[in-house]
Parts: C-alpha cells; sequence; structure tokens
C-alpha cells in the first residue's frame, strides 16, 4: 500500500486502514510534501520581501524625480506583493497546523510497542483548515438577543485499533472554536452584521474496549476509577464512564494549550497510563480472589501497569 501523493497533496486528508509499520512509512512520504512546502513558503515569502523593497525604491525615485524607474518598480513591487503573498499565504497555511502532524506520528511510534505487527489500525488525519466545520449547537447571546453563538468541532485525528491484550482503544482529537454572528450597533448608531470566531480549546477522548473475561471487575471500581485518572494541569477532565465492556475518557485543553505539541502528547500519554492502570488493578483484584498472595494497592494510582502498558 502506497499513499497517493498526488491526492494527498491536494486534501491534506491522510486516512487508512493498514499496519502500523505501513502507516509510518507513508508518514514519512508526507514528510518529503510537508518539506516541499515549507521550501515553497520560504520562496514566496522571499518574493514578497523584494517586492517591498522595490515598492520603497519607488517611493526614493519619486523623490528623485526618475518617472521611467518609478514606474517599473512600482509595477514590480505591486505585481510581487499581490503574487507573492497570494501564494505565500496559500503554501504556508500548512505550517500553522503541522504540530498535528508531528504529533500524529510521534502517538503512533508510542503505540507501535503494544501492537501486533500484522493488525491493522484506522487512522484518519486532517492538515488543514479548510474543511467545514461539524455544527454542535447554537445558543442566543446572553446579553445581546439579536446575537447567536454557534459552536463548532473539527475532528481531525483518530486512531484505532488493537493491543496485544485484545483491548480495543480509540483515540480522538477534536479542535473545538464558536463563532458569534448577528446585528450589533456600531459608533455611527446603525446595526451593522458582525462575525467573530474564537478558539476553544482541544477536545481529547480515549475509549477503551476490553475484554470483560480478562478484566471483570472494572464495573466495580466505579467510586474509584477517577482517582486513578492523572493528567496535566489546567486540564480538565469533561467525561468519565466505565461499563461492564468499556472506559471512556474525555479530557479538555484550554485555548493556549491546544497548540503545544509537547504538552498534548504529555496528555495522551497520561490518559493511555491512567486507564491502563484500572484495568491492571482489577487483575490484581482478581488473583486476590482466587487466592494469591498478593496485597492489594490502597488506591487504583498505586498500580502501575505493567501489561498492555503503552508507554
Amino acid at each position: 500500500m502506497s499513499i497517493n501523493l498526488i491526492n494527498f497533496a491536494k486534501s491534506f486528508i491522510y486516512e487508512t486502514t493498514a499496519p502500523v509499520a505501513v502507516i509510518l512509512l507513508e508518514m514519512n512520504e508526507i514528510t518529503n510534501i510537508v518539506k516541499t512546502n515549507e521550501v515553497k513558503a520560504n520562496r514566496f515569502k522571499t518574493i514578497t520581501i523584494c517586492s517591498f523593497i522595490c515598492l520603497c525604491f519607488a517611493g526614493l525615485a519619486l523623490v528623485l524625480q526618475m518617472p521611467y524607474a518609478e514606474i517599473i518598480l512600482w509595477l514590480s513591487g505591486i505585481i510581487g506583493g499581490i503574487y507573492g503573498g497570494f501564494m505565500w499565504n496559500k503554501s504556508a497555511c500548512l505550517d500553522l497546523l503541522i504540530l498535528r502532524y508531528r504529533l500524529s506520528k510521534k502517538v503512533l511510534e508510542m503505540l507501535t510497542r503494544d501492537l501486533a505487527e500484522e493488525n491493522n489500525l484506522n487512522v484518519r488525519l486532517v492538515l488543514t483548515k479548510t474543511i467545514k466545520n461539524k455544527p454542535i449547537r447554537t445558543i442566543v447571546h446572553p446579553y445581546l438577543k439579536k446575537v447567536k453563538i454557534n459552536f463548532y468541532t473539527e475532528n481531525w485525528l483518530k486512531i484505532e485499533g488493537y493491543f496485544l491484550d485484545g483491548t480495543h482503544f480509540s483515540l480522538i482529537a477534536n479542535e473545538l472554536s464558536q463563532i458569534r454572528s448577528g446585528w450589533r450597533r456600531g459608533i455611527s448608531g446603525r446595526d451593522k452584521y458582525k462575525s467573530k470566531s474564537k478558539a476553544q480549546g482541544l477536545e481529547l477522548s480515549l475509549t477503551l474496549t476490553y475484554l470483560k473475561q480478562k478484566y471483570c471487575l472494572v464495573e466495580t471500581l466505579q467510586e474509584r476509577v477517577r482517582s486513578a485518572v492523572k493528567i496535566p494541569k489546567k486540564t480538565e477532565i469533561k467525561k468519565l464512564k466505565v461499563t461492564d465492556k468499556s472506559i471512556n475518557l474525555i479530557v479538555k485543553m484550554p485555548p493556549y494549550m491546544s497548540d503545544k505539541q509537547e504538552m498534548i502528547y504529555k496528555t495522551i500519554t497520561m490518559m493511555f497510563l491512567s486507564l491502563y492502570q484500572v484495568l491492571n488493578w482489577t487483575q490484581i483484584l482478581s488473583k486476590q480472589q482466587v487466592g494469591e498472595p498478593r496485597s492489594a494497592p490502597a488506591t487504583a494510582t498505586d498500580v502501575v501497569g505493567s501489561r498492555g502498558r503503552c508507554s
């Protein structure tokens, strides 16, 4: 299997079902596209800067009363500035989201240690914001009755697969945002339609669907599961649901942290470790029930899993 580089260069959306080794090879091919894009961005940046310099010299030619040089420099500066600025903005748009690619590759490399080589992973990675975001809900502004607030979510990463112990995992990253739009009275006294977007942060969702015969006591630990979850400061647990089949943890990161690659990676790693601590604790309790001489820890956080760990 080989990635279609032409189609990817048009959409910047990578979606596949393949073994992790194949996915990492294709991610390396994406690296070349990213590097090519960065070279183009720097080239158009240089054109834009040179065009600005031409405009400066055109102004100097005007002062020195050099009409022909002035016209040539003005035309060169305007045409080059428009072309270079447009192409620079177009080619540099990926730079703002390059952390998505690097983060996803790092997460895949981390998960590789606990995946069977022959098992397939489902991966969907979006490296552009040109796709239409999914609306969540719409509310009326609490103070401005003519203004509505639309909440959106952009699902830019999804990784699904099975660990060596048979546990299925699903990791999803959603970028949250809101757009306020409506009629507002301006300084002149006239009503004007205004629209303003605002980032709401990053939402990470991790679901582990475990084998009931292997981890049979998870549902009985409802009250202690939350104490086992350890995530970085300033992040928030939005949801923690435990059933007889799965554990779902949703964490929200504030906007100023949603573009920090190392912080996102650390949060994802801690989410995996926290949920697997719960699973491994149930194994210890199960062994105690069958009479094995091992004492249970005081809390679930005292257990650091030795089986099925992803880090």
